[in-house]
């Protein structure tokens, strides 16, 4: 899902400086901001949200935590 147009400019107009982040934020919580605030305040690199959506591993490790 492609972030939009509004939700990028609204982010920015927040005070996000970089457009690209802000677009990929948006991009990896698929439009939310709340979502994509707490990435972008949280100081963690966007990579390792891109790397937790696209492993297939993260939910198997999840699980298997919970177990214990």
């Amino acid at each position: 899902m492609e972030p939009s147009d509004e939700n990028v400019q609204m982010l920015l107009s927040m005070g996000f400086p970089s457009e690209s982040e802000v677009r990929r934020a948006l991009k990896i919580s698929k439009n939310d901001m709340n979502e994509a605030v707490d990435m972008l305040t949280n100081g963690q690199s966007l990579t390792y949200f891109d790397d937790q959506k696209s492993s297939p591993d993260a939910n198997t490790l999840d699980q298997g935590v919970s177990s214990f």
